[in-house]
């Protein structure tokens, strides 16, 4: 089963939450702070109170497609 989510630009922490937990679904590390954009967590270390144990938020990020100054769309992985 592909456990991932595709998040547009300023879906936060809140609304995330709200739409994965009456699914039986949760992000692997989360923030309390409900206002928090996924994206600035993703892009600045993403450290949570469970990060310890699970990791940073963009540890969990398995693609960014980033749009450049240039125009131009690219899709960034860790490979």
């Amino acid at each position: 089963e592909n456990l991932t989510v595709t998040l547009e630009p300023l879906v936060d922490v809140g609304t995330i939450t709200r739409y994965l937990v009456p699914r039986g679904y949760m992000l692997a590390t989360t923030l309390e702070i409900e206002e928090a954009t996924i994206g600035g967590l993703a892009m600045a270390v993403g450290m949570t109170t469970a990060s310890h144990k699970y990791g940073l938020l963009q540890e969990t990020v398995s693609e960014y497609e980033v749009i450049l100054g240039n125009g131009r769309v690219v899709k960034v992985t860790k490979d």
